[in-house]
């Protein structure tokens, strides 16, 4: 009886398989989408450009790499131009090479790996230059591994220098474009000031309610995985008395003798109306 017991539950296997193998071979959906889960994955990073410090003859560059795709990288590389003469002096946390006014950076062997939100941080780089130390417009970053990006190229139009008045309504559009046709690109920014925000398709918009500067990093992603990013200043100034304008009459030159009595009314007006 053992015997035959054992030879029933060895025939049993078989046929097991055997079905499992037919399922198979006529296309059951949901053993397929078990066996393939990261086909559809894709891997893709951003970088952020910001100077750290700047002595009038020379300045600290400094990236931050982020892993904004939906699979780990094995590596990456950062590429951005200058517009000036900005000339590399030496470099760390990645290999740094300049040609002519394009930079390049490469991962390190323990900083290249990231996992999906991950983050390589400290790299830096010190540049000698005269004249304006102007930000580089856009910042391009290119993962390897994982799932490959789809090689799409996203670059961000860098709007330059915003300047803004506590208490005003703000409205700006960032424009963006991709390599890749048909894609949709969504936005996200950092550093932005208070009361601003920015919209999934790239508008800033809000009411400023601090005065200062921020440096501000807008990203657009496509939905490969591909990124770009650009890095501009933001100046929010103080309100200035609400945008009137006061103007003073002027009374000339006046003439008087002492022991004389003197009465002269100044006169003014207000471009906002029902001021005092």
């Amino acid at each position: 009886m053992r015997s035959s017991k054992m030879r029933s539950s060895r025939l049993r296997r078989p046929v097991a398989s055997a079905a499992a193998l037919a399922l198979v071979a006529l296309g059951c959906g949901t053993a397929a989408a078990v066996e393939a889960p990261a086909a559809n994955a894709a891997a893709g990073c951003s970088a952020v450009y910001s100077v750290q410090t700047d002595w009038g003859s020379g300045f600290t560059a400094q990236l931050t790499v982020t892993n904004n795709g939906t699979t780990a990288i094995t590596g990456w590389t950062v590429t951005y131009s200058y517009t000036g003469n900005q000339t590399l002096s030496n470099g760390w946390n990645g290999t740094w090479t300049q040609s002519g006014k394009t930079v390049t950076v490469a991962n390190l062997s323990y900083n290249g790996s990231l996992a999906v939100g991950a983050q390589a941080t400290g790299i830096g780089a010190n540049f000698a230059y005269s004249g304006t130390n102007t930000a580089p417009s856009s910042v391009t970053c290119t993962a390897t591994g994982g799932g490959g990006g789809g090689g799409n190229t996203v670059t961000v139009t860098n709007p330059g220098t915003q300047t803004s008045t506590v208490g005003k309504a703000v409205s700006l559009q960032i424009a963006a474009t991709d390599s890749g046709s048909g894609q949709t690109l969504t936005y996200s920014a950092t550093g932005l000031p208070a009361g601003l925000s920015i919209s999934s398709s790239g508008l800033i918009s809000g009411t400023p309610t601090t005065a200062g500067t921020s440096s501000v990093a807008v990203t657009a992603k496509d939905g490969t995985g591909a990124s770009g990013a650009a890095s501009f200043s933001w100046v929010v100034n103080t309100s200035g008395g609400g945008g009137n304008t006061v103007t003073v009459a002027n009374p000339g030159t006046q003439t008087s003798t002492v022991g004389s009595a003197v009465n002269l009314q100044i006169s003014a007006t207000d471009s906002g109306r029902g001021r005092p």
